[in-house]
């Protein structure tokens, strides 16, 4: 059920080299490991990060896991279903995301605000 988007397939777009620091040490680990990277939980969404597809689908399954291990096993007859399917059939996995209303890129490395949002303030102000 994932779908990835055609950056994420093909690898493609430009790449901003992060300068490692005290806390973000870098990709892959002075051995040559890929260090494991932490999955966020805001509310009704997730963030998560992972080098390369079969990593991204490790950790997604491990999210999904957790949801049912924190919300309990679906059961209809009581409760809805905890993970939002409508969310996971709409999910594109992809360097470019809009997370709590804003723009992360972690290719350009660049968090922006979305185009829609700023002709609604700009309305807003027009019309006040």
């Amino acid at each position: 059920m994932i779908d990835w988007s055609a950056d994420a397939k093909n690898n493609t777009g430009s790449f901003t080299k992060a300068a490692p620091c005290s806390i973000n040490r870098g990709s892959v680990d002075s051995d040559g490991s890929k260090p494991p990277r932490p999955a966020r939980m805001y509310v009704d969404d997730a963030m998560l990060a992972a080098i390369g597809a079969h990593r991204m689908r490790l950790t997604l399954a491990a999210m999904i896991e957790a949801i049912f291990v924190v919300m309990g096993k679906e059961d209809l007859q009581y409760r809805q279903c905890p993970l939002a399917m409508d969310k996971r059939q709409s999910l594109v996995v992809g360097p470019r995301q809009t997370m709590l209303g804003l723009i992360v890129d972690t290719r350009s490395m660049t968090v922006g605000i979305p185009p829609e949002y700023i002709d609604e303030v700009i309305t807003l102000l027009d019309l006040t």
